[in-house]
């Protein structure tokens, strides 16, 4: 009895590469090029604070968004329109939203 030959794969199908569609990955704080990530901004400004407790008398000017999927830093009118094209929205809670809010992600 013979053992049956597997075809090699298709070098179509070993070079293929499959790029995921950008969606919202976590609510984050930036802060002089550097992100403090977590479930929503309170805790990520909780974390930030950890590294600088008085960035408040230091003037510091800390931005609050999302980071993508794709390790993106976005604001949260361009996170509420990648949430909403990835499908991502909470539609009770996002209904007549043009921010991002991580309470509307489900």
């Amino acid at each position: 009895m013979s053992i049956p030959e597997v075809a090699p794969a298709s070098s179509d199908r070993a070079t293929e590469s499959v790029i995921e569609k950008e969606k919202i990955d976590c609510a984050t704080i930036e802060l002089n090029g550097e992100y403090f990530t977590a479930s929503n901004h309170l805790f990520a400004l909780l974390e930030m604070q950890k590294q600088y407790p008085n960035w408040q008398k230091e003037e510091l000017h800390p931005k609050d968004g999302f980071l993508t999927t794709h390790g993106r830093f976005v604001d949260r009118n361009e996170a509420f329109k990648l949430a909403e094209q990835a499908g991502q929205l909470d539609s009770d809670e996002s209904s007549g939203a043009s921010f991002l809010q991580s309470e509307y992600l489900h």
